[in-house]
This record gives C-alpha cells, structure tokens and sequence, in this order.
C-alpha cells in the first residue's frame, strides 16, 4: 500500500513538473515571436522631433519667397543690382542661420530619442526581436536534439511550436517581397487588399508544404526500413539459425556482412 502511494505521488509529481516545463516552454516560445513584432508599437521618432522636422519646409520656403521678391522687385527696377545683391546676400544668411539652427535642435532631439546606440527605441526592439527570435529557436532546436521526442502529445506540442515559428517568420518573409505598405504612391498590380491576405495566407502554404513534405519523406523512409528489414534479419540471424552458412564460409561471410553494413550505414 505505502509503495502504491508513493508511486502514485511520483506520477503527480512528473505531471506537475510537465505541466510547469509546457508552461515556460510555451511563454518562451510566445515571447521569442511577440519581441519579433514589439517594435510595431513604438514610434520611431517622438512628437517633438517629428513636429521640428516640419519646421525645416518653412524655412526653405520663406527663403524662397525672400529671393522670388528680391528678383521680382529688380525686374520692375524698384531696387538697383547693389541692392539686390545686399539684400540676396542678406537673405541667405538669414536662412543659413537658421538652418542651423534647425540642425541642431533636431541632432538634440535625435540624441534624445536614442536609445542604447539605436536612433530609437522601436529601431532598438527591431535590432534586438530578430536575434532574440533566432537565439531562442535555436535553443529549442537544440533541445529536441539532445532530447529526442517520443511521446505523442510532445510530438504534437513541437509541431505546434513549429508552425507558429514558420508562420512568424512566413510573415515577415512575405512583407519583405510585399512590401505595399512601406512606398504606398509605387503602383501595384492588386488592390492593397490582396497583399494584405498574402501576408497571412503565405506562411500557412508555407508551413502545410513543409509539414507534407517532410511526412512524405519520412513515409518513404519508413518504407526503405520495412524493405530493407527482411534482408538484415536473413544476414544477422535467420541465415545462421537456419545453417545455411559453409563453416569454411563463416568468416568471409562475416566480413561482407560488416562491410554491406558499412556501405548503407554511411550513405543512409
């Protein structure tokens, strides 16, 4: 009775524990594809920095004006080529000024909206998402392999894991070739519509491909197994139980055996 418990206290325990690890495997995974899509959310300049830009087609344009009056006024001989010139000269450096000016509140503004080396923040999420992603499924990739999945619910819960990672990156993929958004005024074949539908419709053709074709190839692999298992039987045991072997032809038959073996072992 008391061994009967404990080992109904171990099964509890594993089931927690495999609870907890599908749990942290499960955040990871969410974070790692959420910090890919985090700097959709942050501007990638500050108010302040983006109304001073505006201020720069202000000055262009008052300069402008200032130089089509001066010109205007020397065409009706108002004022003489001297005074044009002074005039013009004084202008320009006006406008110089305050360029200047302007260029340096925005290099101002522009340290102040960096951020760790990043112009911004959202360039700083952008710079950091990816590798993060990249880092991430390589750990989990590499978890697989030192721990090779056989149970059927983790068999599903990696392929889970791997077609959200396929959709994550199906989709930026696809926004990398239909880029609609990034240059609205380029014409375009389609309405924005259907490049909008791609951009979510490709990484699901994309992961249904990869998933059929690698069960397509496992399938034929398992097939070659199934074929191939009745020959290894006869070599290893049935061709020996049976005494079908000369025993002046043990050895040599031995020694192709190994280096049949050999031959498919290296070149499955």
């Amino acid at each position: 009775m008391e061994r009967l418990e404990t080992h109904h206290q171990m099964n509890s325990t594993n089931r927690v524990r495999s609870i907890i690890k599908t749990l942290f495997f499960s955040t990871v995974v969410v974070l790692a594809i959420a910090v890919t899509f985090l700097h959709e959310y942050f501007p990638g300049s500050s108010q302040e920095l983006l109304a001073h830009k505006k201020t720069y087609k202000t000055i262009i344009n008052n300069r402008d004006v200032a130089f089509e009056r001066l010109l205007a006024q020397l065409e009706k001989k108002n004022i003489t080529i001297e005074e044009f010139i002074i005039s013009y000269k004084k202008a320009k450096e006006t406008s110089s000024l305050e360029l200047k000016k302007f260029n340096k509140i925005r290099k101002e503004l522009m340290l102040k909206d960096s951020y760790l080396g990043y112009t911004s923040f959202k360039n700083f999420l952008l710079g950091i998402g990816f590798p993060i992603c990249g880092l991430i499924l390589s750990l989990l990739f590499l978890n697989v392999v030192l721990n090779p999945v056989q149970h059927i619910f983790r068999k599903r819960y990696y392929l889970i894991i791997s077609f959200a990672f396929i959709a994550c990156w199906g989709y930026w993929v696809s926004w990398s070739f239909l880029s609609y958004s990034q240059d609205p005024n380029r014409p375009f074949d389609f309405p924005k519509l259907y490049y909008d539908i791609a951009l979510y419709i490709l990484p699901i053709v994309l992961f249904t491909g990869a998933y059929y074709l690698m069960k397509y190839y496992t399938s034929i692999e398992q097939k070659l197994k199934k074929i191939l298992r009745p020959f290894f039987d006869f070599f290893y045991r049935d061709a020996e139980e049976k005494n079908l072997i000369r025993p002046e032809k043990k050895v040599e038959f031995d020694k192709i055996t190994i280096e049949l073996t050999d031959h498919v072992v290296t070149h499955e």
